[in-house]
């Protein structure tokens, strides 16, 4: 089984705030495990007089691995990149608002409104899924605005923010190979794999 995980990192404080920071401040961990629930296949019929439609949802668990709840969490989906090996060149795909990603269940959601995460977990966040209804087969990044923005055939790279109050930020990264239908993609982990806390700020300025 294929587990990676992206956690919030501590960084250099004065010392006295380090105990306080260190054992009340959340710690944000984000997840990814092959098969259920993070690969969810599932029917649903929109309403819409078309029938139910095929969805397979990609998701990742979201963990607060300290005593104190985590408020106001937000997994936000920065950007994506559509990455071709061969070439060795990747390709900024224009999703230029880095919007809140939807809560497993949520059906729409406000883009600035995050949960209270209490100690532990898992709480399943939605990336996107992959769908085959009557006439066409399509993907749904499954943030607030619900786009329509990947293509088959193609490998993109993820790059995911989580926030709370009071936590330091976390950056999960992850490639996920689209292939010819809607039942066919792969999550991998890239070929550099990047799990970055608040230095992410700063390098990618």
């Amino acid at each position: 089984m294929s587990v990676w995980s992206a956690v919030g990192l501590s960084r250099l404080v004065p010392v006295s705030d380090l105990f306080r920071r260190t054992f009340f401040r959340p710690r944000l961990r984000i997840e990814y495990r092959e098969g259920t629930p993070c690969i969810d296949i599932n029917r649903y019929d929109c309403g819409d007089g078309n029938g139910e439609i095929n969805r397979k949802y990609l998701r990742l668990a979201v963990y607060n691995d300290d005593v104190q709840a985590a408020q106001n969490c937000q997994i936000v989906l920065h950007h994506i990149q559509e990455i071709d090996i061969k070439e060795g060149r990747n390709a900024t795909v224009p999703y230029n608002t880095p919007t809140r990603l939807l809560w497993a269940g949520e059906g729409r959601g406000e883009n600035n409104k995050g949960i209270d995460l209490a100690k532990g977990g898992p709480v399943y966040v939605d990336v996107l899924y992959a769908a085959e209804g009557k006439t066409e087969q399509y993907m749904v990044i499954r943030d607030c605005n619900n786009r329509r923005l990947l293509q088959f055939n193609k490998r993109y790279r993820f790059k995911i923010q989580g926030t709370a109050n009071g936590a330091y930020q976390v950056i999960f990264v992850c490639d996920v190979l689209m292939k010819d239908t809607w039942q066919g993609f792969i999550v991998q982990k890239p070929e550099s794999l990047m799990i970055t806390s608040v230095k992410w700020k700063i390098e990618n300025r």
